[in-house]
């Protein structure tokens, strides 16, 4: 009998650990180092404008996530062969000024 109770025990240990482990790993959120975030509670759907985050390991808390932004943007333009700006226009011959980013 005393072993049978030793043996629940430790399993209720094992198990508390467990579940210590995962709250503690689930209280903390990452921005890579091309990331901005702003910071937002889950649970009441609130968003914390005070602080804007950049790269790095936060504890923010259970419940709490970051909405992510990057940091650089790619600018890309478009030319002919024979390297003057493409100039894209529609059938009736209107023009249509265009851009392009990438973010990375």
């Amino acid at each position: 009998m005393n072993g049978a109770r030793i043996g629940f025990i430790i399993t209720g240990v094992i198990i508390a650990v467990a579940i210590a482990c995962g709250l503690i790993g689930g209280a903390f959120s990452v921005l890579e180092p091309t990331q901005y975030g702003i910071a937002i509670d889950g649970t009441y759907v609130r968003v914390d404008y005070s602080k804007i985050y950049t790269s790095g390991r936060y504890a923010l808390g259970l419940g709490w996530y970051f909405v992510k932004y990057p940091t650089t943007v790619v600018s890309v333009a478009f030319y002919s062969y024979t390297k003057t700006p493409l100039v894209p226009r529609s059938q009736d011959g209107g023009f249509h000024p265009t851009d392009c980013s990438f973010y990375s």
